[in-house]
């Protein structure tokens, strides 16, 4: 058993966390109060870390649909009804870690390989085309996250597979890509503040 990942709720009221139960069981999301309690658990094969909507009335997460393929879906909070977006399958898939929900609401920014490489892809919350932004590949992305005003995204990229993971950031939606660090550290995991001015 591990925990996958964790997340504030967009009040601070709760935690949410995913947790890898071992065995070949479906990794589950649970629900637990900041300042303690019953954690309860919200949703079952839940494949990458979630993303709340600006009013965090809706969850965005993707799922291993086929042994290939993930599927990624949006949740109503209220009322547990879930909506299919975007499907892919391998060797075109998602990676299963970058994905987030913009500050006004309007798009979904997710990872995902095409001809070989892998890229920043958005589409609209509501539904609709699942678009790369720019063109701009990586070997792999381990996390995205919407800057405040929606004009872009940082990331964490690796440019070749001996290469370590690097800070990226690339504006929408025009897609420059420009390198924010340039060391040795083999970067992870990401998180920006709500007015985007700090990055830890």
């Amino acid at each position: 058993s591990d925990l996958v990942s964790l997340i504030f709720s967009r009040d601070g009221n709760y935690i949410y966390y995913v947790f890898d139960p071992g065995r070949g069981h479906p990794n589950q999301l649970f629900q637990v109060p900041t300042l303690g309690g019953q954690s309860r658990e919200i949703a079952d094969g839940i494949d990458s870390p979630v993303s709340f909507s600006p009013d965090g009335k809706h969850l965005a997460f993707l799922r291993s649909t086929t042994s290939e393929g993930r599927t990624l879906f949006v949740r109503n909070m209220d009322t547990g009804v879930e909506r299919k977006l975007a499907e892919r399958i391998d060797p075109e898939g998602f990676t299963g870690f970058g994905l987030a929900w913009s500050a006004d609401g309007k798009q979904l920014a997710v990872s995902a390989y095409a001809r070989g490489r892998c890229y920043v892809m958005t589409l609209p919350a509501a539904g609709g085309e699942l678009r790369p932004i720019g063109m701009e590949g990586w070997v792999h992305i381990r996390q995205v996250a919407w800057l405040a005003d929606s004009s872009g995204l940082v990331l964490i990229a690796q440019q070749s597979h001996s290469s370590p993971g690097q800070i990226w950031q690339i504006s929408y939606p025009g897609g420059k890509a420009h390198r924010i660090t340039n060391d040795l550290n083999d970067y992870f995991d990401l998180s920006l503040t709500a007015d985007s001015r700090t990055l830890y």
